[in-house]
């Protein structure tokens, strides 16, 4: 299991994205689920940082009994159930909006909750 915790900043994305890279290297997985992981590791951190206002992040990152991948993200941002949030597009020409739905697309069983103060959501990607 891989478990980071880091300053909810962007400045933080190189340092997140070499410890998933490593884990998942060491773990065998194949260099284009690695990309996904990434990308909706980006996602959380862009969503987190900037619309939920975190000022911390946990990741925890295992492998589950079939081979695929169980991710857990937390923040102490404001409260946001990203299970209730709309999958519409927005229509606007502006740079954004697509990082939920995004995020949706490639992971499965994805769960929230609110507890001690934190966001926690959870959520299986392919292996």
């Amino acid at each position: 299991m891989l478990t980071v915790a880091f300053a909810a900043s962007l400045d933080e994305l190189h340092s997140v994205h070499a410890s998933i890279r490593t884990f998942l290297l060491s773990a065998g997985c194949p260099e284009a689920r690695i990309g996904v992981v990434e990308l909706v590791c980006e996602e959380l951190l862009v969503n987190s940082a900037t619309h939920g206002q975190a000022q911390q992040v946990e990741l925890r990152l295992r492998r589950d009994m079939s081979g695929g991948l169980v991710l857990e993200w937390s923040d102490d941002g404001l409260e946001f159930d990203p299970t209730r949030a709309s999958n519409s597009k927005s229509t606007k020409l502006d740079v954004g909006g697509e990082g939920l739905p995004l995020i949706k697309h490639f992971s499965s069983a994805l769960t929230y909750r609110r507890e001690k103060g934190r966001n926690v959501l959870q959520f299986g990607l392919p292996g």
